[in-house]
């Protein structure tokens, strides 16, 4: 008589079965999860939105921010303002030299700080004063608001002045305010996980300086969507770590190379343009086409940028509620979009959805949000053939 099979083979196929099973239901839990990767050049507000989405979807979304996790930003902001003081100063000396004899005691007082030992950086009421001398000084002022463009210099900077008092209090704790505009240069990865209406996202943020891009390609695998992020206020801006390079230049250069990447083939593309607020801010100011027609011995670079820009242009000082400045705005707007979406350039059909967006307003980014998680689902029905293009 044959022998049946031993118990010690039953119990193995059991235990292959159970395996094999663990394995098909791992594989489908991590093919229900969204991956969302948020590409775009530094300081494009990629990190801003990450907070926002946080604040929106994360896991503690029901309970405001602790005071230990904004207690734990105090040093960086105060680091904010002192590091973009010193650039503010060091600039109004360059672009304004009669102003150099100008509040001698308080210019020294800041540089005495030294930028590379910041843990050892006394924040007290002398400093706080010299700081609001120096942003007071008609000079510094005139630079602020005549060379903003052409320096490396943050855009909350003005929000933290007209709080320094607050800020520089013994017990200061940050505001959620202070927390979203905060500036901690991105390095590395850093991933969040929400779910939103029962569907679980992994977000990816990358830090966008040109030092963090090879990290870019560690993300690529199993994308859903990119949420490709653009400072549409930075037309006229020069690049952190090549003053010759105009930002918006920069980010359709990145945009060409990663909407045509074979990595994202079959991957929803977003295009957010970004920063809407502070674009709307500067138009009547700066014009977004200009034609620089200095002698090249009086300038650093030449600032010519967007020639082929047909308006309607926005006239210099125009109210933000006239009809001219508004429709500069739309015309702007669409130029740019313009631009992005022409950067496409594969023969497989692609929809590049695109959002202007201000990630400073939290109802902007839940509408918007939300908007692309409609977007991002209908796409994954159609790459997994569930749904027709």
């Amino acid at each position: 008589m044959g022998a049946g099979p031993s118990t010690e083979t039953s119990k193995q196929r059991r235990r292959t079965r159970a395996l094999n099973q663990k394995i098909r239901d791992e594989a489908a839990k991590e093919r229900s999860i969204v991956k969302l990767l948020l590409l775009g050049a530094g300081e494009s507000g990629k990190s801003t939105l990450l907070k926002q989405m946080k604040v929106l979807y994360g896991q503690d979304k029901e309970e405001e921010l602790s005071e230990f996790e904004l207690k734990g930003q105090t040093a960086a902001i105060r680091a904010n303002i002192v590091i973009n003081m010193k650039a503010l100063v060091e600039n109004a000396d360059f672009f304004i030299p009669e102003g150099q004899k100008n509040l001698k005691e308080e210019k020294e007082q800041l540089f005495q700080l030294d930028g590379t030992n910041q843990d050892g950086w006394k924040y007290d009421q002398n400093l706080c004063e010299a700081l609001k001398a120096l942003w007071d000084d008609e000079l510094i002022t005139t630079t602020w608001e005549k060379y903003r463009n052409l320096i490396q210099v943050q855009d909350a900077l003005p929000w933290f002045m007209a709080n320094i008092d607050r800020i520089f209090e013994p017990d200061y704790v940050p505001t959620k305010d202070d927390w979203l505009r905060v500036r901690v240069r991105s390095s590395g990865i850093l991933e969040e996980r929400f779910t939103v209406d029962g569907v679980n996202f992994n977000i990816w943020d990358v830090g966008g300086q040109r030092n963090e891009r090879r990290k870019w390609i560690h993300c690529f695998d199993n994308v859903s969507a990119v949420i490709f992020v653009v400072a549409i206020n930075e037309y006229d801006q020069r690049l952190y770590e090549d003053e010759t390079v105009n930002r918006m230049e920069e980010s359709l250069t990145l945009f060409r190379k990663y909407v045509n990447h074979d990595a994202f083939v079959r991957s929803g593309m977003i295009l957010f343009l970004n920063k809407s607020d502070l674009y709307a801010e500067k138009l009547n100011r700066s014009p977004i086409r200009y034609i620089d027609k200095r002698p090249p011995e009086e300038r650093r670079f030449d600032e010519t940028r967007f020639a082929d820009f047909k308006g309607p242009y926005c006239p210099n000082g125009a109210s933000p509620n006239s009809e001219a400045f508004d429709k500069a705005y739309k015309a702007g707007i669409s130029y740019f979009k313009t631009l992005f979406l022409n950067c496409y350039t594969r023969k497989e059909k692609k929809t590049i959805y695109h959002h202007v967006t201000c990630a400073m307003d939290q109802h902007n980014v839940y509408v918007v949000f939300n908007a692309v998680k409609v977007i991002i689902l209908d796409q994954i029905l159609i790459s997994t053939g569930f749904a027709r293009d």
